[in-house]
Formats: structure tokens, C-alpha cells, sequence
């Protein structure tokens, strides 16, 4: 987690980062605008932007803006425990966190309870200026939940403080910007996660050299293109078997994985059941509870053949 501030009097350059952001307008006028929004965030608003989302910030006027960037991985760990009695496990959460918050810039009037949070964010800014978040966490973390349960009472739909934040992953310290061909392989790996990608293919796509390609995919992600497959084949696969009434066998196919024991393994280590258990326990579930169904797609996962991701 990491919060500065910004001055504007000139547009921002189109840029897309990996976390979400949270931005809080303290003064003057701003056009927010990506791909599919036109957004105007006055003074004393705030405004959510998804994660790998490109957008452009054009002052009106002279402007003082507040940026909080949370990782996406942090921000799916505070719904599972915010929503833990409605959610099987955390691949419904990131199903949940998707819904909520993916393809959207929610914006949020503060009116008076601005000046309220100004000193929160005052010094979540302060303690971000000194780039350790390890020795600070527990203080930043403190001031993301006051600021999150003030927007939450503007109407924000934001996560309020969890009960228990164990196997939390550790936020990322610095807000990461990501390079056009990143966001352009994700696109390619979540539409076709079926289609045996090689790192060669992806990296001609993006006109890259294939160790050029991993080295700022890993950088952006932390992990190779391969584990991101990985990853994405696992979700889709969690997405059928809880969604549909597909045989195990066959939507194990239609995530790309040919190799079923292969599958089932990889699907085990991350999940902690078997596909054919995953199924079962669902189903065991949706019987106990009318809670929250999750629509969305699931995580993701890879080969590990040595001509394919």
C-alpha cells in the first residue's frame, strides 16, 4: 500500500498500473477518462480505478489530488474476510472483487467528511515518503480502514476493516505501472487460456524477445507468463466446476490442460482439493447456504511442457 500526493496543472500521460487506485480530489477539478469513461471528480470526491486499467487525468483547474494504490492481491484478501461467511474460498473472493470493482470507476461524493480524513491521509503520505512499509504496516494499514470506512459511509462500496488478516499477502510498497505489452498479454492469456501458448509466440506478438518479455512480466506480476497461465487456467477451471455441471473430466480440457492427473495435481496445490473435491464441496455448500453465488471468471493456471507455458 502506498499513498502521495499530486499537484496537476497539466494533463497526466495514459497510464495503467497494477494496483488499484484510490484517488481523493482535496482541491480544484479533474476530467478522469479511460477506454470506456469520462468521469469529472470535483473537490471533496474521491474515485475508485481497477487495477490494469489505463486512464488520463486532465486538470480543469489547478488541482491537488491524494492517489492511494492498493494491491489488487490485498484488496481480494479484505473481501474474503469481510464476506468470509458468504464465500467458499478466496478464488470466490477475487470472483467477488471482480464484480464489485473490475470495469468500473465508482465515484464517491465526501462532501464535509473530507476535512475529516485529511489528516489520516495527511500522514499515510508521510509514512509512504519512507519507503519501509514493513516497519510501518500496522499504522498504514490503521489509516487505510479509517479512510475506507469514511467512504464506506459516503456510499462507497469498500472494505471495512477484517477481522483477521492471516495469510494476508504483503502489499506491494510502490504503485507499479505497467508496460503496454503486459497489459496486452494478460488480454491474450485471459482470452485463450485453452490455446498452448509459448513464450515465443506472446513475445512476437508484443515485438518483444522472449527473455525481454518474462523479465517485465516479472517484474509486473512477480511470476513468469508460465505461472500466469497457471494461475488463470486454475480460476477457470474453480469457475466450472462450481458454475456448471460439466464433467471434471472435460473441463479440465477446456482450460487447456490435456494432462489430467497433471491438472488435478496443480489445481490440488493451489486450491487444496482435488477438482473433483473442489466440485463436491461446493456443492455441499450451496446446499448449507443461500449466501453470495459467485458469475464470474475464476483464477488461472499453466502447462509446464518445455515447448509451452
Amino acid at each position: 500500500m502506498f499513498a502521495k500526493d499530486d499537484y496537476l496543472t497539466e494533463p497526466t500521460s495514459p497510464a495503467a498500473y497494477q494496483q488499484v487506485k484510490i484517488v481523493v480530489a482535496r482541491k480544484g477539478r479533474v476530467r478522469l477518462i479511460s477506454q470506456h469513461d469520462e468521469l469529472i471528480v470535483c473537490g471533496g470526491d474521491a474515485v475508485t480505478i481497477p487495477a490494469q486499467t489505463e486512464f488520463q487525468i486532465i486538470p480543469v483547474s489547478s488541482s491537488h489530488l491524494t492517489c492511494i494504490f492498493i494491491d489488487p492481491e490485498y484488496a481480494v484478501d479484505l473481501v474474503y474476510w469481510q464476506y468470509r461467511s458468504y464465500l467458499t474460498d478466496r478464488t470466490d473472493a477475487r470472483v467477488l472483487a471482480e464484480r464489485l470493482y473490475s470495469g468500473i470507476h465508482l465515484l464517491i461524493p465526501l462532501g464535509h467528511h473530507l476535512r475529516l480524513l485529511e489528516p489520516a491521509l495527511n500522514r499515510m503520505i508521510a509514512l509512504s515518503r519512507l519507503h519501509d512499509f514493513s516497519s510501518h504496516s500496522n499504522q498504514i494499514q490503521g489509516l487505510w480502514f479509517t479512510v475506507a470506512h469514511t467512504l464506506s459511509l459516503c456510499g462507497g462500496r469498500l472494505w471495512p476493516t477484517p477481522t483477521n488478516l492471516q495469510q494476508a499477502p504483503t502489499p506491494l510498497a510502490e504503485p507499479t505501472l505497467l508496460r503496454s505489452e503486459v497489459l496486452q498479454v494478460t488480454q491474450l492469456l485471459e482470452q485463450q487460456p485453452e490455446r498452448r501458448w509459448t513464450l515465443q509466440e506472446l513475445a512476437e506478438v508484443v515485438h518483444l524477445s522472449p527473455n525481454h518479455l518474462a523479465a517485465i512480466c516479472s517484474r509486473a506480476w512477480g511470476h513468469t507468463p508460465r505461472v500466469r497461465l497457471t494461475l488463470i487456467r486454475i480460476e477457470r477451471l474453480a469457475h466450472y466446476l462450481r458454475e456448471t455441471s460439466i464433467p471434471v473430466k472435460q473441463c479440465v480440457r477446456l482450460v487447456g490442460w490435456q494432462n489430467h492427473a497433471h491438472a488435478v495435481r496443480i489445481f490440488r496445490s493451489r486450491m487444496g482439493l482435488a477438482p473433483s473435491e473442489y466440485r463436491l464441496a461446493c456443492i455441499s455448500y450451496g446446499s448449507e447456504t443461500s449466501g453470495y453465488q459467485s458469475h464470474g471468471d475464476g483464477l488461472r493456471s499453466t502447462d509446464k511442457q518445455a515447448s509451452e507455458l
